[in-house]
């Protein structure tokens, strides 16, 4: 007769086995632990399809980002759209599992970028790639809209929601 049991503690399992036979003086016991390596990669909730930036402000990129075994870190990849090499910034923890970076000076027509994160045993999860990357709108006219700029707006087109397409400077 075998019976077995398993203990599972950070990816560690502790497998003690035993083993009698009937009719006999045999007997053993032994314990064994074997590590397990983790491969579960990181997983990255970010919604992209609401992103943009306006005229001079900062880009924020805010993900969630979760471990089974723990988050080593995560990083967001960027650059201007119509260019080709990224440039990258480390997100900062601002909350339980949540990630941010602030990206500065960016122009029209707005970023392209991508996000990757890894967990305490390099496994690597990414949202977007170099060769598929997210897009973050730049909307210059949003933000100045919004500050209240210099420039005055008709009254049909401070009652809507200030687009490039529908607001008229006079």
């Amino acid at each position: 007769m075998t019976s077995g049991r398993q203990l599972r503690k950070n990816g560690v399992f502790a497998v003690v086995l035993i083993a009698s036979m009937s009719g006999s003086s045999f007997a053993t016991a032994r314990d064994k632990v074997v590590s397990v390596p983790d491969i579960i990669p990181p997983k990255i909730k970010h919604d992209h399809t609401k992103a943009y930036v306006g005229k001079g402000s900062t880009a924020k990129v805010i993900a969630t980002v979760t471990d089974n075994r723990g988050v080593s870190s995560v990083v967001v990849y960027y650059r201007q759209q119509g260019t080709t090499d990224f440039s990258s910034i480390k997100m900062m923890q601002i909350g339980t599992d949540v990630f941010k970076a602030d990206i500065s000076h960016v122009q029209a027509p707005g970023l392209d970028y991508y996000i990757q994160a890894a967990d305490i045993d390099n496994n690597i999860a990414t949202i977007g790639s170099t060769h598929s990357p997210l897009v973050m709108r730049y909307d210059g006219l949003q933000k100045s809209l919004a500050e209240g700029s210099n420039g005055l707006l008709t009254d049909k087109i401070a009652a809507e929601k200030p687009t490039k397409k529908t607001a008229t400077w006079v």
